[in-house]
């Protein structure tokens, strides 16, 4: 009796993480991160501020869940587009314009997560699985003889989020999309 009423406990707290999660996506996109307070993340997911450090710790961490949820989603998409392409060039420029739309539609999470990267561990280590399944996706192109060896996979999956991290710094969000697979062509045709 008592491991199932933990059991509920733990899908009662998943589930007012999730719409803290949801909400927070939302009122981060409308308003901004830092103008959206913890009382309206709680009012609007009907917790309590104690509930909210209790589960999240602080609002940073929200932020972080996001990002790793994305992460979640491109690495889905990577595998199954690369798993058996009938183009694997155009599969993989198809996953890296999954990645990129995913960041310009959330465009306040991802300025913010790009910041938080610059000093934050846990955002540094969710940089680097972007880059390794970018890595793994252009590794598979390579497999099928699309490119050669002359440059590392690695290497050109950190140049293109570099690119992604400096178009999106830099450029109007709407300009960002071609200002990016432009440059990701070039890499991809230098490669092969």
């Amino acid at each position: 009796m008592i491991m199932k009423q933990m059991g509920l406990a733990e899908k009662k707290k998943e589930m007012n993480m999730q719409r803290v999660m949801h909400d927070a996506l939302h009122y981060f996109e409308k308003n901004g991160y830092y103008n959206t307070s913890i009382d309206k993340l709680c009012k609007g997911a009907m917790i309590s501020r104690s509930s909210f450090f209790n589960y999240f710790g602080c609002k940073e961490k929200i932020i972080e869940l996001i990002v790793a949820d994305g992460l979640k989603d491109y690495k889905e998409f990577v595998y199954k587009e690369m798993e058996d392409p009938k183009d694997p060039v155009e599969s993989l420029r198809s996953c890296i314009d999954f990645h990129i739309r995913a960041t310009v539609k959330y465009k306040n999470v991802t300025s913010v997560a790009y910041q938080m990267a610059m000093d934050n561990e846990n955002f540094k280590m969710l940089n680097r699985e972007y880059i390794d399944v970018t890595e793994y996706a252009i590794g598979r192109v390579k497999e099928l003889g699309s490119y050669t060896d002359k440059y590392p996979a690695r290497w050109i999956a950190t140049l293109i989020l570099g690119k992604c991290v400096h178009a999106f710094m830099s450029m109007k969000v709407e300009e960002c999309r071609e200002e990016i697979l432009d440059t990701v062509d070039r890499l991809l045709e230098m490669m092969k």
